[in-house]
């Protein structure tokens, strides 16, 4: 009998060599499926709180039910939201910015921009986030994600529609802004 026909321990060797790997292997498959279902829930939330804002016509989202959590804002707003989530800490304040579309980009245009607006309405973006532990005991991950969509127009009265008309040429036209009685 040699060494080489003696298999006795084989297998403990085996599980010595192996158990590690399965470990860190299947501790890689918990963090993927953590990390995986907080994307899906962020980008749940985003999808919420976008549908439930434009449905309001894409006023104050801060009391809408499905935007607690989250944060909207429409058209010119995203920059400024963008601006002041990332003065608080926010990580995914670019997620804002970098989720406009191409009518967005469209309405900077001065006279076609308009024109899309009235066809289309205006744009708004929501966004979430949430956190997942790193891998391994590592720093948390944030996994954000944006939704965008076109605001519903609200319902109004024509004397509500002439109010506004009249109150727009008076503020942009002749400088009076906040001058007015009655405009916002």
């Amino acid at each position: 009998m040699s060494l080489l026909d003696d298999r006795r321990g084989s297998a403990s060797v085996e599980i010595v060599v192996m158990l590690p790997l399965f470990i860190v292997l299947f501790a890689g498959v918990y963090h993927l499926h953590s990390a995986g279902s907080a994307a899906l829930v962020a980008a749940e939330a985003a999808r919420g709180c976008a549908w439930q804002f434009a449905v309001t016509g894409c006023e104050d989202a801060k009391r809408l039910e499905l935007c607690q959590g989250a944060s909207a804002a429409k058209g010119n707003d995203v920059k400024s939201e963008s601006d002041a989530r990332s003065e608080a800490g926010d990580e995914t304040a670019s997620e804002l910015e970098e989720s406009e579309s191409v009518l967005d980009k469209i309405e900077d245009i001065p006279i076609l921009g308009e024109l899309v607006t009235m066809l289309f309405g205006e744009g708004a973006v929501a966004a979430a986030e949430r956190k997942v532990p790193g891998f391994m005991r590592s720093e948390d991950v944030t996994m954000a994600r944006a939704y965008y969509i076109v605001c519903n127009t609200v319902s109004k009265s024509w004397s509500d529609l002439m109010k506004d008309q009249v109150c727009a040429v008076m503020t942009d036209n002749l400088g009076m802004d906040g001058k007015v009685l009655g405009c916002k």
